[in-house]
This record gives structure tokens, sequence and C-alpha cells, in this order.
């Protein structure tokens, strides 16, 4: 499929994961059919699936890797590589967040 978009002149705009709250892998591709007009596939994934590398370049492995740095999912023909955690790192799978409220408590910095 994706070899045909790729032909047609399809943007691949962004590649996203999650783990939904019954433990589904999800993995989110959004692409430019036209200007105008977006399309989104979600795929549920066990464990790995095929990169669109081939099809979409390193754009898309870089994508790719983020996601396997975070989410316990492998793209099939890409490098793992650790883009933000060190690989001794035991943090995988986390996510960092910091409470709005918590932020709009802290003092603004003047210039």
């Amino acid at each position: 499929m994706t070899d045909n978009m790729r032909h047609e002149g399809t943007r691949l705009l962004s590649i996203n994961a999650y783990i939904d709250i019954n433990g589904v892998t999800k993995v989110i591709y959004n692409f430019e059919i036209s200007k105008e007009n977006v399309k989104t596939y979600i795929c549920r994934v066990d464990g790995e699936m095929i990169s669109i590398k081939d099809c979409f370049g390193e754009f898309a492995a870089a994508y790719e890797q983020e996601i396997m740095e975070i989410i316990p999912l492998k793209f099939i023909g890409v490098e793992e590589k650790s883009m933000f955690l060190s690989k001794d790192s035991n943090l995988r799978g986390q996510l960092f967040t910091v409470p709005v409220l918590e932020e709009e408590n802290k003092p603004m910095i003047e210039k």
C-alpha cells in the first residue's frame, strides 16, 4: 500500500504510537493526500511491524526509532538507536509530564 502512495506523491506527515487502556499498541500514520486532504491510518500492533522506511526514507525511520525507544515495539528493518535515552536508562516506556497548574504557578522570568 505505501509503495503506491509514495509513487502517487503522497507525503508522510507523522507517525505516532501509544498503548491504549487495554494494553493494545496502536500506531497512527498521517499522510497528506492533497493540500486539503489528510488521511489517517490506525494500526493495531502485536510486538512488531514492518517499517515504511523503504517507501518514505529516513524521515519515517526517525519516527520509528523514536517510537521504539519509548514503546516496546519493533519496526522490522529499522536499527534501534537511542535518540533521547541512554542505553542504560531504566526510563523506557515512561512519559514525562508536568501538571499544567504546577507550571502556571512558577514565576515568569522577566528580561
